[in-house]
């Protein structure tokens, strides 16, 4: 779109998505959702193209959707109270943490939160 006034070209509304069920329009979004997961957060990214052209506000973009998820998938699981999905999260959480240089003693502490979770989750040999 050039401005704001503009018609959608691509990425359109089925025309007759109003009438449907709701379960239609709950598996038009899980299929359009997948297909924004996929191109925005989930990309592959082939080290060579990133040194030829720096995208800095794409990755900016990628960077603030993937970290929004993350906390929005924290707080509903810390609502529903699922320590396995939690586990998860926290294995993920590390990860950021110590891709950020400065954060590497979070790092350390998620580590530690881990290990210390499932020592205590596991059973005696």
């Amino acid at each position: 779109m050039s401005d704001l006034d503009d018609v959608l070209s691509s990425h359109k509304f089925p025309e007759n998505i109003v009438g449907e069920s709701l379960e239609n329009k709950k598996k038009y979004f899980d299929d359009a959702f997948e297909k924004f997961i996929d191109k925005f957060v989930l990309q592959k990214v082939n080290i060579s193209d990133f040194n030829d052209r720096d995208d800095c506000v794409r990755n900016y973009a990628t960077c603030f959707i993937f970290l929004a998820i993350l906390v929005m998938q924290m707080k509903d699981i810390a609502s529903q109270g699922d320590g396995n999905r939690n586990l998860i999260n926290q294995k993920l959480l590390q990860s950021v943490f110590k891709s950020m240089g400065a954060y590497s003693k979070y790092a350390i502490e998620r580590f530690l939160g881990i290990a210390h979770t499932v020592l205590a989750n596991s059973t005696p040999i």
